[in-house]
């Protein structure tokens, strides 16, 4: 009787951790006349902050993430989540034309260790 009990629970638990992960939402703005920001950020392990931002076609993006621990990993997606989506390593630069107008977004995940602490540069010219 104790067995038919435990696996329920077991499972429960098992589900329900994974529906602890949390999920940010920013939008970028640059300073009047700037054309980069910089943003600091901490998560913890499995959390993510989407960095959203509207560029125009033709236009250049430069990425960069730094973690403390490279321990953080963002991903570029243009036209948001439904776009092509390019991902870009721990701590790397990524850059490119725009190819389509509209709102694109930067995902920053926390995907080791127990927590990220992180700053993402971006440019758009």
């Amino acid at each position: 009787m104790r067995k038919i009990f435990l696996a329920p629970t077991i499972l429960l638990l098992l589900i329900s951790s994974e529906s602890w992960s949390q999920e940010y939402t920013e939008q970028i703005h640059f300073k009047k006349g700037a054309s980069s920001a910089t943003y600091k950020g901490y998560l913890v392990k499995g959390d993510s902050t989407f960095y959203y931002f509207k560029a125009n076609k033709d236009q250049y993006i430069s990425t960069r993430l730094k973690s403390l621990d490279d321990n953080a990993s963002m991903s570029y997606f243009e036209n948001g989540l439904h776009g092509a989506g390019i991902s870009i390593g721990n701590g790397t630069e990524y850059s490119e034309t725009i190819q389509n107008s509209g709102e694109h977004m930067i995902d920053v995940s926390c995907d080791k260790g127990e927590s990220c602490e992180y700053k993402l540069y971006v440019t758009i010219q």
